[in-house]
């Protein structure tokens, strides 16, 4: 019982960052859970993701998941796209067989860019030019769309979208990590990555890592960081 995330963009222009945080910070779990067990999701979207009226986010339809360890014959070929256009990373739109969890926390962050700024983060006339833009297209700042995003948000947002794998996120845990720091006002990894999507961040050095915060998911306010550029 409950909704998606996308119904939840129809009712609403866009998710305030508090709101994103619950939804996101969970799926994280679900994509870390689901990477324990070798298992690639490769559809994350906000269609797909389902929250209950008691707030509990789940990571729904599994039908294009795949054991990393396992090829799918009829999924996998090399140079066959598999996922949905406004939200597929980079390798899986080259068809690339040997995706990892990092596809999906890309998948996750092009979520999380629909969510926070009520648009994907590229359109176009045919699901292959779309596609095709993930490829070479950089996204409009989050922070441009919606100038009430924390800043941090954007960083986060640019991490986990960026085009080599390489430089996202490794896991779902270190994800987690930035955004309870994110959530609970303390440095960001993120902000030590030059990605494009970023909220006009100035490229200064930053801390490239953070310590877990030891609180607990809650639904309280979350208020922008007072001083959003990196120490």
């Amino acid at each position: 019982e409950g909704t998606t995330a996308r119904d939840m963009l129809k009712t609403q222009k866009r998710l305030p960052a508090e709101e994103c945080y619950t939804i996101i910070r969970q799926i994280s779990e679900a994509l870390a859970y689901a990477s324990k067990n070798g298992l690639v999701h490769r559809d994350v979207k906000p269609e797909n993701i389902m929250v209950t009226p008691q707030g509990v986010a789940k990571l729904c339809d599994l039908g294009l998941a795949k054991q990393e360890s396992n090829e799918d014959a009829s999924l996998t070929q090399s140079g066959q796209a598999v996922g949905t256009p406004h939200y597929i990373s980079p390798e899986q739109a080259r068809g690339e067989k040997d995706v990892d969890i990092r596809s999906d926390i890309y998948a996750l962050g092009a979520s999380l860019y629909h969510l926070l700024t009520g648009q994907t983060a590229f359109e176009g006339s045919t699901a292959a030019f779309i596609m095709a833009r993930h490829l070479t297209d950089e996204a409009k700042g989050v922070c441009e769309l919606n100038p009430e995003a924390p800043e941090v948000w954007g960083a986060i947002v640019s991490k986990m979208m960026a085009k080599d794998p390489a430089d996202r996120y490794q896991t779902p845990e270190v994800l987690i990590v930035d955004l309870d720091a994110a959530h609970n006002d303390q440095p960001v990894a993120a902000l030590a990555f030059r990605g494009k999507t970023s909220c006009m961040l100035p490229r200064r050095g930053a801390k490239s890592s953070v310590a877990a915060p030891t609180s607990p998911i809650s639904r309280q306010s979350l208020s922008p960081p007072s001083n959003a550029s990196p120490a």
